[in-house]
């Protein structure tokens, strides 16, 4: 394992704020996500629409990855960390914020792009701004966070990840097409290190930077966007080099955490929880211009 100074570092990073931005505050209304497992709420198309009472579709927290019956960072992000001004209890009443979740475990980016194209931009989703998703491109944010299981699949060669990406940045203009604004792309964390995994992270490093360098590109062409990545890379790392920080134990095996993961790859709800603070705090750092 690479000590904490050798190790390459891939930093939260604002490529760009435009006018849209309404900043992490009570003016943004709808979050739409696309990912894989960490973001899986169990919504779609066939699902209740998200309304204030009900913000996920789905009854809260939804259906994930996480130990049963505990949210995951999306339902953390719109209760104890959302751009509202307090805490918003799931129980206590209405939600200020929607979320559209189209993430699916398992997916890659081919699957984000099944989810941007079948998903969100089908003819009558929330894509169309019905009368239930009226979202407009200054109180709307999307998340992407995909690219882990594009990096464990070994027939995908690291050489491969060029055309990945394109295709990645394919699905963010397709939103962008449709009126999207506002970015949060979140790149993948240091799998390597997790417990039960014997991967290295060369992949993963690779996956980032190809990442970094597409949302560069991605905000250059499209100046009215706000382009932005948070680090769970960073953040990850961070969470297993100073468990006490976070309010982990310590384990002699794998990650070197007690309480960090549901099995060898999925967070607990507890990191989840800090995945969503981390992610508030970085946005509500960007303010609108």
């Amino acid at each position: 394992m690479a000590s904490p100074a050798s190790r390459l570092s891939f930093p939260s990073t604002v490529f760009g704020i435009a006018q849209y931005w309404p900043g992490y505050s009570p003016d943004l209304k709808h979050i739409v996500v696309f990912g894989a497992s960490y973001c899986d709420v169990g919504y779609s198309n066939q699902s209740p629409h998200p309304t204030s009472e009900h913000p996920l579709g789905v009854p809260f927290p939804g259906y994930t990855y996480a130990e049963d019956g505990q949210a995951n960072w999306v339902g953390h992000l719109i209760t104890e960390h959302g751009p509202q001004s307090a805490s918003q209890d799931p129980a206590s009443g209405p939600s200020p914020v929607l979320v559209y979740d189209y993430a699916k475990g398992g997916a890659t980016v081919h699957g984000v792009v099944q989810q941007v194209n079948d998903g969100f931009l089908r003819v009558g989703s929330a894509g169309w701004k019905p009368e239930w998703a009226r979202w407009n491109s200054n109180d709307t944010i999307f998340m992407t966070w995909v690219g882990i299981n594009d990096c464990a699949i070994r027939l995908i060669r690291a050489d491969r990840f060029v055309a990945s990406m394109k295709i990645y940045f394919e699905a963010q203009d397709a939103i962008y097409s449709a009126g999207g604004r506002n970015f949060l792309l979140i790149n993948v964390p240091p799998v390597g290190r997790f417990r039960g995994k014997n991967l290295p992270n060369k992949d993963y490093e690779t996956w980032n930077k190809l990442l970094e360098d597409g949302a560069a590109s991605f905000a250059t062409a499209n100046p009215e966007a706000t382009v932005m990545i948070f680090s769970a890379w960073d953040l990850f790392h961070d969470v297993m080099d100073n468990p006490d920080k976070y309010e982990f134990g310590a384990e002699k095996r794998g990650s070197g955490v007690s309480g960090f993961l549901v099995d060898g790859l999925h967070p607990t709800s507890k990191m989840h929880n800090i995945i969503a603070r981390e992610v508030s705090i970085f946005l509500r750092g960007q303010s609108p211009i």
